[in-house]
């Protein structure tokens, strides 16, 4: 399975009995190995500052699986800095509120409002965070507001639609999946079942607990209802959120965080 960066600060266990890995050092900090390699089995430690010296370690985890010490000097950066600029590393942050329903009347539940007050909260999460003020970092902030701002365009329309999918017809996502958005809007009711057979049938052939779910479906008396809920959610919504793009990879912004360190010791071990 593929190790998916996702970035996590946190206070991490390095066990000595890892093997650790230098990484290509970007400054000269070339001391203190003995300091780390006692350090490896602190539990409980997250960052250090070295007496008598001008460097200071900061431990972290990336994926849940790879194991990091940096050393860096904290006169260039502080504490909270490192702390609040990594939290941008792994990505955005999903909206809670922008639920889909798996049954009828979990639609009732769905509320714009509660996504509204949600993504307000969120950007002025990321617009709060003190970060590390070079131009990189900035720009990242940036694109993760843009990137929380497409998911919660995407969210609020589908939230409504569920309810009423007209709004499909003047949403700026309209002239997107247009094979979806046809068959949702349609007055008739077979050209949407049969769009939603031509969906999950082949669906079904890869995997038989989806086929088995959509045929106990077909034959339900809200058979309608769960051939929209089927085609906005995983027709219609998946079909523009994979033309809008992805997020930033982590593998750019883990490798321009670790330049913030003179030096990095890694343990991937845990990465399969």
């Amino acid at each position: 399975m593929r190790c998916h960066l996702l970035f996590l600060l946190s206070v991490c266990a390095i066990m000595s009995s890892c093997k650790m890995q230098s990484g290509k050092p970007t400054g000269k900090i070339e001391k203190n190995d003995t300091l780390i390699a006692h350090l490896r089995g602190l539990d409980s430690l997250k960052h250090y500052f070295i007496p008598n010296d001008t460097s200071a370690l900061w431990k972290f985890t990336i994926a849940g699986c790879c194991d990091v010490i940096g050393i860096y000097n904290p006169s260039t950066y502080t504490v909270s800095q490192l702390e609040e600029t990594g939290k941008l590393v792994s990505g955005g942050i999903n909206l809670r509120s922008g639920r889909f329903p798996t049954e009828p009347n979990d639609i009732t539940e769905l509320s714009v409002d509660d996504l509204d007050k949600e993504f307000e909260e969120k950007v002025t999460y990321f617009r709060n965070l003190r970060i590390i003020p070079v131009k990189f970092w900035e720009d990242l902030r940036l694109t993760r507001i843009n990137e929380l701002k497409s998911q919660y365009e995407l969210e609020r329309i589908k939230t409504i639609a569920y309810k009423d999918p007209s709004v499909l017809l003047t949403s700026k996502f309209k002239s997107l999946c247009k094979e979806f958005s046809d068959a949702l809007t349609s007055s008739d009711t077979l050209a949407l079942m049969a769009a939603w057979a031509r969906f999950s049938e082949p669906r079904g052939r890869a995997n038989e607990i989806t086929f088995a779910r959509y045929k106990v479906q077909r034959a339900s008396k809200d058979s309608v209802l769960y051939a929209r809920m089927d085609l906005l959610t995983f027709g219609w919504g998946n079909c523009v959120n994979h033309q809008l793009g992805g997020v930033v990879g982590a593998d750019v912004t883990v490798k321009e965080f670790e330049r913030l360190f003179g030096r990095i010791y890694r343990d991937c071990g845990g990465c399969d």
